[in-house]
């Protein structure tokens, strides 16, 4: 199985980028591939111009849109702020 075919199997939503990138539940993810495409529709009408987002429903790290060019793997943008804060509580 390609890193594509596992991508298509996971779970996704239909969901708009916008100028700080995608919001997926209460996390936003964001990459600067996401730059060209922010505010845009996509070309599927039938999905009200939304994007495909797939998820990992165990792994909240990362997302990944499916781009005119291909899959682009967004990461959490908070995702450092959280491992820095965890790890501070861990240490005491």
């Amino acid at each position: 199985m390609s890193a594509d075919d596992y991508v298509e199997l996971l779970p996704l939503r239909w969901q708009a980028v916008n100028d700080y990138g995608v919001r997926f539940g209460y996390r936003t993810y964001d990459h600067p591939g996401l730059n060209p495409y922010r505010r845009r529709r996509s070309p599927r009408a039938d999905k009200n111009g939304r994007w495909e987002v797939h998820h990992n429903p165990y792994d909240p790290n990362r997302v990944w849109v499916r781009l005119p060019e291909g899959w682009l793997e967004v990461p959490w943008a908070s995702l450092s702020t959280a491992i820095g804060t965890h790890s501070r509580r861990q240490d005491g």
